[in-house]
């Protein structure tokens, strides 16, 4: 049982995390405006697409559609452990 709530804390915390980075990108919450993408979803579509036009059928308003303020670092927060 224990583990299991060392687990839940861990998830907790990394759900905190990647809720902090959606907060902090305007070009997270540019995604997270299509109908049925949460903030979790458009976090790890910001972090994973270097550039939109890579995306099949989406046409970006401009070329700073992702480059906003979305530094690297954020990107890489999704990949970090939370220990």
């Amino acid at each position: 049982m224990d583990q299991l709530r060392e687990h839940d804390k861990r998830i907790t915390a990394f759900d905190e995390r990647i809720d902090a980075v959606f907060k902090s990108s305007v070009a997270c919450q540019r995604v997270g405006q299509i109908e049925g993408v949460g903030p979790k979803t458009a976090t790890v579509i910001v972090a994973a697409v270097s550039d939109p036009r890579d995306l099949v059928g989406i046409s970006p308003p401009d070329s700073d559609w992702f480059s906003d303020s979305t530094p690297v670092a954020t990107k890489r927060r999704c990949s970090v452990s939370a220990h």
